[in-house]
């Protein structure tokens, strides 16, 4: 594998390119950034580059694959059953590559169990940390790290992504959503319904500028239906809203909206998304906010 076929992440590429043509890959790596987005698959390529794609040589470390079992966070036992395989030398490459998935739920002992590895690695060996949240490593890992920052994919490289893997091109509202990541484009696009279920609500939430108060309704019914998604349904107001402040009305927005209105609403959403993250009475939150969404419409 080489970095052609990954989508993005240019920058990451050519640091990664320029060290492996310099000779100055660095021991250990921390790829950072959310789930979803590349970071496992520039690892897996960038260990197949250093290892001249040799399996034995390239290592992910799991609980599974150390018989930890019963440990949903990366146990110290599987930390120190890899340092200890860390230290044998290569079986074929010139380089052995160490991916730890899930960095960030290592505990304090996992972490420091590593940390002795990285103050003195052995001259062949590169360990990989992919993490979703590199605040929660500690600063002496970080420190003998280089932190490779993956960012959210691009809209038109998630539109790009799609058009090649499922040979389709779909809707713009459905590319935001994905929010930069191709996991959750793969979800979207082979849920069953979920595609539909996304345009029939962009359509329901639209009708609430004109003066049919049965969308109102409608509208709480499908948050009943989809419980489960509600999050997602609330970012698809979020989107038509935002679009109309920035004059996308043509295309995704709705048309004729008032700034302030818009802005109310968009609040509302965040207050009603922490509601519900609080427990409080879904039925009641959904109502609220749908309620005073059209009433901030038609004042």
């Amino acid at each position: 594998m080489t970095f052609d076929n990954i989508y993005g992440h240019d920058g990451i590429k050519q640091t990664l390119n320029t060290a492996i043509d310099n000779n100055t890959v660095s021991h250990a790596y921390v790829f950072c950034g959310k789930k979803g987005i590349g970071k496992t698959t520039m690892a897996t390529a960038f260990a197949q580059l250093l290892t001249h794609n040799s399996v034995a040589d390239i290592i992910v470390v799991t609980n599974e694959h150390y018989d930890v079992k019963e440990k949903k966070a990366l146990s110290v036992d599987a930390i120190r059953a890899a340092r200890t395989d860390i230290y044998i030398k290569p079986y074929i490459a010139d380089k052995k590559v160490f991916i730890i998935p899930d960095a960030d739920t290592m505990s304090a002992g996992a972490q420091n169990a590593l940390l002795k590895v990285l103050e003195e690695p052995p001259a062949y060996c590169v360990i990989i940390l992919i993490s979703a949240n590199d605040r929660v490593l500690l600063p002496t890992i970080l420190s003998r790290a280089v932190i490779l920052r993956f960012a959210p994919l691009d809209d038109g490289i998630i539109s790009q992504y799609i058009k090649d893997k499922y040979k389709d091109s779909i809707d713009s509202i459905l590319i935001r959503l994905c929010s930069g990541s191709l996991s959750i484009a793969d979800e979207l696009i082979t849920t069953d319904g979920l595609r539909e279920s996304i345009g029939e609500y962009a359509a329901l939430f639209k009708r609430f500028v004109g003066a049919d108060k049965a969308c109102i309704y409608e509208a709480i019914a499908f948050f009943e239906q989809q419980k489960q998604n509600c999050f997602m349904f609330f970012d698809i107001m979020s989107i038509l809203l935002s679009d109309s402040l920035i004059e996308k009305s043509q295309t995704n927005g709705m048309k004729g909206i008032n700034k302030g209105a818009a802005l109310k609403i968009i609040n509302n959403i965040a207050i009603a998304k922490n509601a519900i993250n609080q427990n409080r009475n879904y039925g009641i939150v959904i109502s609220e906010l749908l309620l005073d969404a059209w009433r901030a419409l038609h004042d």
